[in-house]
């Protein structure tokens, strides 16, 4: 079914790219200082927490989510009117895979800079006190 193929690779670029969209804003707020990383915690806390990862507040590791779930609802839709060859239910199954991939390796990347970042910060305001 080409169709189902061409719509899961369509589908996956957009999502990555308006999640590589989101991990640039977010790299640029955790390097503008002290107010980018107000800025960050606040846009952060407007996301659920990751259950079972020490991720809080993950947005990029949530549109992941949300991202696979329409995925696996669309491949149960299609399957159900067409029956899926075992080689489109791969191909969607790695897209998902991709997706996940992406989402939670944006967020950690994300959150490691921002550690860094407020340990910066700290190490600053120690050494001007």
């Amino acid at each position: 079914m080409f169709d189902y193929l061409t719509a899961m690779f369509i589908f996956t670029v957009i999502v990555i790219f308006i999640m590589s969209l989101q991990m640039v804003r977010l790299y640029d707020l955790a390097h503008s200082g002290e107010a980018g990383l107000k800025r960050l915690r606040r846009h952060n806390d407007a996301y659920q927490d990751v259950p079972m990862m020490t991720l809080r507040g993950a947005p990029l590791a949530s549109s992941g989510i949300m991202s696979i779930t329409l995925l696996f609802m669309g491949m149960f839709v299609i399957d159900a009117d067409h029956r899926l060859s075992y080689g489109e239910q791969f191909f969607g199954i790695m897209c998902a895979i991709v997706l996940a991939v992406t989402g939670f390796g944006g967020q950690i990347y994300i959150d490691n800079i921002v550690e860094r970042e407020e340990e910066k910060l700290r190490k600053e305001q120690q050494e001007s006190a």
